[in-house]
């Protein structure tokens, strides 16, 4: 895998993510503090994105960054990755009481075979 490679899954996956939000360019673009020709040309691959933007995307589509550069050949199992790093994004903005709530909730879940 090279550069290009890189940049055009990531530009893959920030695409992705925009559509699933139902977001145009325009509004992703304002959204991160760009403009939609940057949105555009980093879909595209062409060019590569900075730290700033790619913390300012990850808020957006609540993802970690990994998670935008993952290729084709990432694991089938991805979706189940992104939801727990979606949770993961929740729970690191919980104080610990709250995070003692939500671990309880969960073991209820569990033993109770709820879901």
């Amino acid at each position: 895998m090279d550069i290009k490679d890189i940049k055009v899954s990531l530009g893959k996956n920030i695409k992705k993510y925009r559509k699933e939000l139902k977001l145009t360019q325009e509004v992703l673009a304002d959204m991160v503090g760009s403009n939609s020709s940057h949105i555009a040309q980093l879909e595209n691959g062409k060019i590569f994105i900075s730290c700033d933007m790619l913390a300012k995307m990850c808020n957006v589509f609540e993802v970690l960054p990994c998670v935008l550069f993952e290729t084709k050949q990432a694991n089938k199992n991805s979706s189940v990755k992104e939801n727990i790093d979606k949770i993961n994004l929740v729970l690191e903005k919980l104080n610990n009481d709250e995070l003692e709530k939500i671990s309880k909730l969960i073991n209820y879940i569990i033993s109770e075979k709820i879901i």
